[in-house]
This record gives structure tokens, sequence and C-alpha cells, in this order.
């Protein structure tokens, strides 16, 4: 089988690293908003669709605070990796809380997800998952105005 497209070093050089993980910010981004509908009732679904909804929201609003919001780690392309002087720890003031309730409630099977006594559980509301959405796009415009790519 012959291989008569570009070839992986040319794909490398036209789609680097770090344009490759803003694209993928931008869509978690994008989608974090574009899943409000459901998430707030106003777009009726059957119900396994609206649980991957939510599901999919929650993993893209910690996949905005894992790049925006955590400080530098060499495993990991973070906003702090491709901008220096980038102020992660104001991101996090403002993500940390998201970040946190994604963790403990999506991610992982903490105590928080799974009490012992179920009136413990609160009740995500509207205004809540809107705050995380705007509170996404304002910190990722926020680095976007900062970012210039190293063209």
């Amino acid at each position: 089988m012959s291989n008569t497209g570009p070839s992986l070093a040319w794909w490398n050089a036209q789609l680097p690293v770090e344009r490759r993980a803003l694209a993928a910010v931008e869509a978690a981004v994008q989608q974090v908003s574009d899943l409000l509908p459901v998430l707030k009732g106003e777009h009726v679904v059957a119900d396994h669709i609206r649980v991957a909804c939510i599901e999919s929201f929650f993993v893209n609003v910690r996949l905005t605070a894992d790049f925006l919001a955590l400080k530098p780690d060499s495993r990991d392309l973070r906003a702090a990796s491709l901008l220096p002087g980038w102020e992660y720890q104001a991101a996090w003031d403002q993500l940390g809380s998201h970040w946190n309730l994604a963790s403990k409630h999506v991610m992982h099977m903490s105590t928080l997800r799974f009490p012992d006594d179920l009136g413990e559980i609160k009740q995500i509301t509207s205004v809540q998952v809107e705050e995380m959405a705007d509170d996404c796009r304002d910190v990722f415009e926020r680095f976007k105005i900062q970012y210039s790519p190293a063209d």
C-alpha cells in the first residue's frame, strides 16, 4: 500500500503540538457552552443521552481548568507552559472549585459522589452550570488575548 499524501513530518510542521492542544481546549470550552441547554433542561433528550451530556460537560470543564489553572508540569501541556507569566493562580481562583466538583463527582468514585447519607448530595443548579461555562470561557479568552504563538 503506497502513501501518496503528505508525510508525518509535514503534518507535524503544519500542526505543532501547541496548536493541537489549544484546539482541544477551545473545543472543550465550546462543548461546555453547547451542552448548557441540555443541563438546564431547556433541550429534552433521552435519559441516557442526558447523563452522557452531563458527564461530557464536567469532563470538559475539568480539562479546561487543568490546562488553564494548574501549575506547570513537564508531563502535561498547560497554559503556564505555553505562556510564561500566565497567572495560573488567578485562573485557579476562578476555576478551582469547578475542577474539584468535576473531579469528585464525575472523574473519581469519591465519598462526596457516594456519601453514606443520600441527604448530603447537593443538586447542581442551572445558575451553577452557567457560572462554570462563563468562567471557562472568561479564563480561556484571557489566555487567548495574552498568548501569541511562535510561528
